[in-house]
């Protein structure tokens, strides 16, 4: 986790215009036109780095239990999505920052992908899996991180 905490940090520092080392700004303008992370103290800085991170992770894990389903075949014939709800960041019992999480699986012959799964000889099933995490951040609105993975049915 620390090195993704790192390397997203890394990403939004060099994304960031280095034009006020002190993160002062004299130009409306100049604010209106900064990344998000540039726009935060400090303390909301490591907030919003800390639920993404924390979102990716959900969204990881959940995308891994749909792969699961998917390989086993323990998925409906037709009309596999899912939404839910998950907890970013608990605060005093109560959960202060909430995500949520869906995922629609579809049949891959319906959505061909040149040189991927273009072979119409093939007898290898497979399922396009589309997850997503959706979370509110401050004043800055809707936060997501979309995934997209094919699966094999491993089990017929």
């Amino acid at each position: 986790m620390n090195k993704i905490l790192s390397a997203i940090l890394i990403l939004l520092i060099l994304s960031c215009d280095n034009k006020n080392d002190n993160n002062d700004f004299t130009n409306n303008d100049e604010k209106k036109n900064s990344p998000i992370i540039k726009n935060l103290s400090e303390k909301e800085q490591h907030l919003y780095l800390d639920l993404k991170v924390r979102a990716h992770d959900e969204l990881k894990a959940y995308t891994d239990y749909w792969k699961a389903r998917i390989a086993v075949n323990d998925i409906a014939e037709s009309g596999n999505t899912d939404t839910r709800s998950t907890c970013l960041l608990q605060g005093n019992n109560n959960c202060v920052h909430t995500a949520t999480l869906s995922a629609v699986v579809a049949d891959v012959s319906t959505a061909p992908i040149e040189g991927i799964n273009d072979n119409e000889n093939s007898r290898i099933i497979r399922k396009a899996l589309s997850t997503s995490i959706k979370w509110q951040f401050l004043i800055h609105g809707e936060q997501k991180i979309e995934f997209y993975v094919e699966q094999l049915v491993l089990n017929k």
